[in-house]
């Protein structure tokens, strides 16, 4: 069953750069609680990607979420914001672009 995805690519993207910006501008407390939101979505889209299509996918979006929440345990902003530039936006064009496929139905098994 999958979760709801709350958002579109374009909405995760300006999420992601509003958040960038907050956390640069050391606009500490309405940073982290945006990170806190964009955790939930990140982790409610890791669990959407089906583990026989999107092993890879998954792989690495387990691999981001946990770099990013290390950085949040440790309250370092500017390892917040450069794990988000970095990684959260090439993890949202890949899920976007292999959901976008799954959905057109232009995926293919390859044997």
């Amino acid at each position: 069953m999958k979760l709801e995805n709350r958002y579109t690519k374009k909405q995760m993207i300006e999420n992601i750069n509003e958040c960038i910006l907050k956390l640069y501008e050391n606009e500490s407390k309405k940073a982290m609680e945006q990170v806190l939101v964009l955790l939930e979505q990140f982790q409610t889209m890791i669990e959407n990607c089906n583990e026989d299509d999107n092993l890879s996918e998954k792989r690495k979006g387990l691999s981001f979420l946990h770099e990013l929440l290390e950085q949040y345990k440790y309250g370092d902003i500017l390892a917040i914001a450069d794990c988000l530039q970095k990684n959260a936006k090439q993890f949202i064009e890949e899920y976007y672009e292999i959901n976008q496929k799954e959905n057109s139905g232009l995926r293919h098994e390859y044997i």
